[in-house]
C-alpha cells in the first residue's frame, strides 16, 4: 500500500538524463468507469510537449487545483489525460490509501 501523497511524489521523479519516470496507474472515473494506464508521465514534466500542453494546475485551468487533477501523457497514443487524485486506487500495482 502507498499513501496517496506519495504516489503523487513520486510521479514528479525524472531520471539521470532529467527525463520523466514512467508509471502505471488505475483510477475510476466520474461515471465509476475503471481505466488502467500503462507507462504513463505527468504531462507538465515532458519537455518535448508545447508549453500549453504541459501546463497544469491553476496555471492552466483553475478547475484543476481546486478538483486535485493531474495531466498524464499515455505515449503510446500521444494523449493527455486528466486524472482525479482522490479517484486513484492504484499506483505501479500498489493499492492507494489517502
Amino acid at each position: 500500500m502507498i499513501l496517496l501523497r506519495d504516489a503523487l511524489r513520486q510521479m514528479e521523479q525524472l531520471d539521470e538524463r532529467k527525463e520523466p519516470v514512467p508509471f502505471n496507474l488505475v483510477f475510476y472515473t466520474k461515471d465509476g468507469e475503471r481505466v488502467e494506464l500503462r507507462q504513463v508521465v505527468l504531462s507538465r514534466k515532458v519537455k518535448a510537449l508545447p508549453r500549453h500542453q504541459r501546463q497544469v494546475g491553476s496555471a492552466a485551468k483553475p478547475s484543476h487545483r481546486q478538483r486535485a487533477r493531474i495531466n498524464v501523457l499515455i505515449p503510446q497514443s500521444e494523449q493527455i489525460r486528466s486524472v482525479h487524485t482522490r479517484l486513484i486506487v492504484e499506483f505501479n500495482s500498489q493499492d492507494v490509501a489517502w
